[in-house]
């Protein structure tokens, strides 16, 4: 057993949730899972279908990996749709049905551990920028295609601190969960 510490990733679509863990520092996808996200039968049944994942993504992992329950640091949330990342929360999301739905809070609540929200669209620009097709380029464009569509450019990479541009700073530390979430998806996609 190592002090290696680790994040689980989570992409949710219209269509599927992945769910994966990576180590703080990157490294192999441990414990990969996907299933239908079934939008149709609630959101309840959605939130519900995500944490029964990251248990046992969780599980698959710390019996992989021989990690102990405080090996798992976080959890990034990649969601479609307009949202407040402050807040966690998912403004509208016209594939899913939502609105106004404090997905963020929800998973940590129910998991316990701390949890970060961003756009799907933004996490796989992201994480092909840093470890990706886009690694070493001073401008990005993504273009995800799939039950929602959207574009996201990122630019001047090679003018700014990667830190500045993919972390963000929480209570004057450095936050890495969502860089982590962003490049599960972007292995996840690779299928």
């Amino acid at each position: 057993m190592s002090d290696q510490k680790y994040i689980v990733g989570v992409d949710l679509g219209g269509t599927s949730i992945k769910v994966g863990v990576v180590p703080f520092d990157g490294g192999k996808v441990l414990g990969m899972r996907s299933m239908p996200t079934n939008s149709d039968h609630g959101a309840k049944f959605v939130v519900d279908r995500m944490v029964e994942m990251i248990r046992g993504c969780m599980q698959d992992a710390a019996h992989e990996e021989n990690i102990p329950d405080e090996g798992f640091i976080g959890i990034g949330l990649g969601s479609p749709g307009p949202l407040d990342r402050k807040t966690g929360t998912v403004i509208e999301t016209p594939n899913l049905g939502w609105r106004n739905f404090p997905l963020r809070d929800l998973i940590s609540n129910s998991i316990g551990l701390e949890a970060e929200l961003d756009n799907d669209a933004n996490c796989a620009t992201i994480g092909e920028w840093w470890v990706g097709a886009g690694q070493g380029v001073q401008t990005l464009i993504g273009v995800t295609l799939g039950t929602g569509n959207r574009a996201n450019r990122v630019t001047d990479l090679s003018k700014s601190d990667k830190k500045s541009v993919v972390f963000r700073k929480r209570d004057g530390n450095q936050d890495s969960r969502r860089v982590e979430a962003c490049r599960l998806y972007s292995e996840s996609t690779e299928e």
